[in-house]
């Protein structure tokens, strides 16, 4: 099964019913209007640790009708285009390296990551597959710093949380820093959807990560040039403009043209 043939079946799905002992209520505006209304945010307990990339459990979806589905914790609203899902950020020291942006809740390289988002690697592609993303236009990353640009279909993502009574919202590349300089906002991200090996074995459920700042073959989204690429260890969480560690976030993904 590849990340198409999973999308496509569940495109066809309508009336499915989601059992989960934790409901999750996402609804978030398009076009970053404002805060999306976030009631609980559901909690990951895999183990911190590589795993066999096998899907074991189908992902849950549920129509929410005017084109909106849920998929688990995430919001998919295919009429905008837009994936709306909850996380944390990752507690982090200063000067910690940084290679990925987002993993699933306690995915194995979140040592690495500033997110924590509330799906594992099924969820997240299949609501990506849901907004019109499509892996054929995707270049492949080759390796690890792969410092090729990634040609495919370009999403636009954002972050925000409350501090106290206001809301905080910008492009998710201001979170981080190269040495002491910012990347240029807004960026462009790219969906390549990561890969299978051996079959049926996901890239990006193994080692957990979801989207990607220094190009990795495992990563669903990477960022289009990639960010410290030829520089390793240059990435670091910028502390001014960040979330402390611990903080419930709200990502949102939007596909662009």
């Amino acid at each position: 099964m590849n990340p198409r043939t999973t999308g496509l079946v569940f495109t066809k799905l309508s009336g499915v019913r989601l059992f989960l002992l934790v409901f999750v209520s996402l609804w978030g505006s398009p076009c970053w209007s404002g805060e999306p209304e976030l009631e609980v945010a559901l909690e990951n307990s895999a183990a911190a640790q590589p795993n066999d990339g096998r899907m074991t459990e189908e992902p849950s979806v549920q129509e929410l009708g005017g084109d909106r589905f849920r998929i688990g914790a995430i919001t998919v609203d295919r009429s905008t285009r837009l994936i709306t899902l909850p996380g944390k950020m990752i507690p982090y020291e200063e000067g910690k390296p940084i290679e990925f942006v987002a993993t699933m809740r306690q995915g194995y390289k979140a040592y690495e990551s500033v997110l924590a988002l509330d799906a594992n690697a099924f969820e997240f592609n299949l609501a990506c597959i849901l907004i019109g993303l499509d892996p054929d236009k995707a270049s492949n990353v080759e390796y690890h710093f792969d410092p090729n640009p990634i040609a495919g279909d370009k999403v636009a993502i954002r972050v925000g949380w409350r501090v106290n009574e206001q809301w905080v919202e910008m492009d998710v590349a201001e979170l981080v820093k190269v040495g002491e300089e910012k990347p240029a906002t807004p960026s462009v991200w790219v969906y390549t959807g990561s890969r299978f090996i051996e079959g049926d074995r996901y890239m990006a459920q193994m080692d957990g990560v979801l989207i990607g700042l220094i190009h990795d073959p495992a990563s669903i989204i990477e960022h289009r040039e990639g960010i410290g690429i030829g520089n390793w260890g240059s990435i670091a969480i910028d502390p001014e403009l960040a979330p402390a560690g611990g903080q419930e976030i709200v990502l949102q993904v939007q596909a662009i043209d």
